[in-house]
């Protein structure tokens, strides 16, 4: 009876220890930014590129998500001609998903997509509208948070505010609310380009200039990573606070002594890639998992990119490939002789194989 009563209490301690650990800061990184590097060939290597076609029906004027599912690319453009428009993986325009609209299938601000079992849900005021992949509107459901952002996690789902008392909230399918999370503040309504990654089976969430980064579990959340740079303290929840967005760019001045992540942050089995700000530069970190090796990219003084383009790629997505997706918006490059894309074409889709790490 004893050994049985000893058994359950080293039982029970194996779990709560696990549970402690589990739902505690999994990592806290320190990044070293002494070594910064301005020279895209020594670190990227291009292993495919694409030219989105670009005529009538297909018009892009901006990018703000891309999602591949199967051997489709599902891009967003949210505010200019407020689309999703269906490319094969040559670039080749096949469909949009609805319209913007009224009537049955269309909508105002498509704020954001999720593709779940052959099934595309959109995001857009007030609603979320189901799609077949193929395009077909399917149905169209109520929701009266103001949602911006929004990831399907199994039954539930996670919704991000632009303007609330929380920022962070999970909901049931109905979109009855759950818990919410994180206090909603000036300082992170700017929101990142995109506000979830998924990892290793774990859904993370990333606000606009934190350097937490954060677990979805069922209905809970928990810290998944701290990034430290330089060995400073990261800028506190009480000093965010007094900093007060105006539409001007003071907020940056007011953070550009600290190193703060902001605006990607892409995170898959093997790779972390992010940028971060600083004395109103950005600079975007490259690091392995698993070697725990990194770099550091100055993004604004970059030098030797692809074909001589002028700035550099946007960054997209990690692929299942573990590569780097980027884009260029070819409008910039008007003089670009190198590029091999038709002269219609407005936008250039990379993908970057990152070498040495």
């Amino acid at each position: 009876m004893s050994d049985l009563k000893n058994k359950s209490i080293i039982l029970f301690l194996i779990i709560i220890f696990y549970s402690c650990n589990k739902n505690s800061t999994e990592n806290t990184i320190d990044i070293n930014t002494s070594d910064i590097s301005y020279d895209f060939s020594e670190n990227f290597e291009v292993v495919n590129t694409v030219c989105l076609e670009n005529d009538n029906r297909s018009i892009l004027y901006s990018i703000d998500k891309i999602e591949k599912y199967e051997d489709k690319l599902f891009i967003l453009n949210r505010f200019s001609n407020k689309e999703i428009l269906v490319f094969d993986l040559k670039g080749t325009y096949l469909h949009n998903i609805g319209f913007s609209g009224e009537g049955p299938g269309g909508f105002g601000t498509p704020y954001d997509f999720n593709i779940v079992q052959d099934k595309i849900e959109v995001l857009t005021e007030g609603r979320i509208i189901t799609y077949s992949i193929n395009g077909t509107y399917l149905s169209s459901k109520r929701l009266a948070l103001p949602a911006v952002r929004f990831l399907k996690i199994s039954n539930n789902y996670a919704f991000v505010l632009g303007k609330k008392n929380k920022q962070l909230f999970i909901t049931d399918e109905n979109f009855k609310i759950i818990n919410s999370f994180l206090e909603y503040s000036e300082f992170h309504s700017i929101l990142p380009f995109s506000s979830f990654s998924n990892t290793d089976g774990q859904n993370l969430f990333i606000r606009n200039l934190d350097n937490t980064i954060y677990s979805i579990e069922n209905d809970k959340i928990y810290k998944y990573s701290e990034f430290i740079f330089d060995k400073q303290a990261n800028l506190s929840d009480a000093d965010k606070s007094k900093i007060k967005i105006n539409g001007s760019t003071r907020f940056l001045n007011k953070v550009s002594d600290k190193k703060i992540i902001y605006k990607y942050y892409f995170e898959n089995q093997k790779l972390t890639v992010f940028s971060y700000l600083y004395n109103n530069s950005f600079y975007l970190v490259l690091r392995n998992k698993q070697t725990k090796k990194y770099k550091i990219i100055n993004i604004d003084k970059t030098k030797n990119i692809y074909k001589n383009i002028k700035t550099f790629p946007v960054p997209v997505y990690l692929n299942e490939n573990g590569n780097l997706i980027c884009y260029v918006s070819l409008e910039s490059e008007p003089d670009n002789k190198e590029i091999n894309c038709p002269n219609t074409i407005d936008f250039l889709l990379l993908e970057l194989r990152i070498t040495n790490l």
